[in-house]
């Protein structure tokens, strides 16, 4: 089944090639399951620590990408453009709290309310 809905697309980065496949497998005629035993562990995974704009970014073109991809609305181009401006909104919103968690998690000093300054941990 996998090989017949064409694999993953190798179009996303990081981010929502898991709703694709889905999509995809589910508009084929095959029913989507959870499994709510197996678990996964991620021996490296520090992406979205150490490069947290890097993941929003791709995250937010992942989305673009999906919507343009499935979404009859998307033929539309005021439907179109509404979602564009809210996706890229939406991250230009996040991104200043992403830059900050960067620079936090790296160890930058951390106002106190007494006044004091103490490294981030």
């Amino acid at each position: 089944m996998f090989d017949e809905i064409g694999g993953f697309d190798e179009g996303y980065f990081l981010h929502v090639e898991d709703l694709d496949l889905c999509r995809r497998v589910r508009d084929a005629g095959y029913a989507i399951a959870i499994a709510h035993g197996p678990h996964a562990v991620h021996a490296q995974g520090g992406s979205s620590r150490h490069r947290p704009l890097f993941v929003a970014w791709h995250k937010h073109r992942g989305m673009w990408r999906y919507f343009r991809k499935f979404d009859p609305a998307a033929r539309n181009p005021l439907a179109s453009a509404l979602a564009w401006a809210g996706i890229w909104t939406h991250f230009a919103l996040i991104a200043p709290f992403q830059l900050a968690r960067r620079y936090f998690a790296s160890g930058a000093p951390v106002p106190r309310t007494n006044g004091e300054a103490t490294r981030a941990t």
